[in-house]
């Protein structure tokens, strides 16, 4: 999926139980997915599912307000700053709670270290923060400024924005003389040239 097939965040539900594979490409499909796969004792494909429900959650999150994240170690940053920056004293012991088993599910998916007991955990954690990252949303209390200053320049300079329907890394538009860092970090923004 390319940023410019962005789709609403919505708030995904853990299901009991799931008959069949869902071919849609949604958050809640590969939630889906991951129960189905958990239910047929198929714990690291079903590790995958979490980890891909999780992921498009963060991808839909963020190309909402305007930023995109390519590469895990941006992404897990980003998150990191989520759980930093959050003032809703529930919303951040949820994130806490649930992002370390959520970010585990990758590499289970690889190497399968961890049994079904905590593949069951990763399903609810990965529910909790996908509605975690919903709820942040609909509240409308991310601030993408305020995500860029925190950032370390040279991850910063790795995020995509859209200028004139085009995404592209800050860096790249300001090599390209469409855009330019004015003031000094923790009060920087970005001015389109």
């Amino acid at each position: 999926m390319s940023l410019d097939e962005y789709s609403d965040i919505m708030r995904v539900e853990l299901k009991q139980h799931v008959d069949k594979i869902c071919d849609d490409l949604t958050p809640q499909s590969y939630l889906d997915n991951a129960v189905f796969y958990f239910e047929r004792d198929d714990g690291a494909k079903a590790s995958g599912m979490i980890w891909e429900c999780s992921s498009l959650q963060l991808k839909y999150f963020l190309t909402g307000n305007e930023l995109g994240a390519d590469g895990d170690k941006l992404q897990k940053r980003i998150v990191g700053f989520l759980i930093t920056s959050c003032n809703d004293k529930e919303l951040k012991e949820k994130l806490i709670s649930a992002w370390p088993s959520v970010d585990l599910s990758q590499e289970n998916a690889h190497d399968y270290k961890f049994g079904l007991g905590f593949v069951k955990y990763m399903l609810k954690s990965a529910m909790v923060f996908c509605n975690v990252l919903y709820e942040i949303n609909e509240r409308k209390s991310f601030n993408r400024d305020d995500l860029l200053n925190w950032l370390p320049d040279y991850l910063m300079l790795e995020v995509m924005i859209p200028i004139d329907g085009e995404w592209k890394m800050i860096d790249e538009y300001i090599h390209e003389g469409k855009l330019k860092l004015e003031g000094e970090k923790p009060n920087m923004s970005l001015i389109k040239l």
